[in-house]
């Protein structure tokens, strides 16, 4: 059984939870995998993207969490995403 409706694009994209920084590895329409060195304190998060002159926010919901294997303190964080913008539609199209 898939697990997902939509094919998830590799990105990689600088974000801020909560005022924790965060990298995307992966998104999709309906969410998005992020590598973290610190953990959001709640699951509603807001997520905010700086992407050249341009700016945007959208809320999400962290689905889960699970520790990164490495000489770091990282964590993998996969957010679903409540409500979309229009700015992070046409991020997931635009090619990097």
């Amino acid at each position: 059984m898939e697990r997902r409706k939509n094919d998830r694009v590799k990105k990689r994209l600088s974000v801020s939870i909560d005022d924790k920084v965060g990298i995307v590895s992966n998104m999709s329409p309906d969410g998005m995998q992020l590598i973290m060195t610190a953990l959001p304190g709640k699951r509603n998060v807001y997520v905010r993207f700086q992407i050249d002159d341009q700016s945007f926010e959208l809320k999400g919901y962290v689905r889960w969490i699970r520790k990164q294997l490495s000489i770091y303190q990282q964590y993998l964080v996969g957010l679903s995403i409540t409500n979309a913008t229009y700015e992070y539609y046409e991020l997931i199209q635009k090619p990097m």
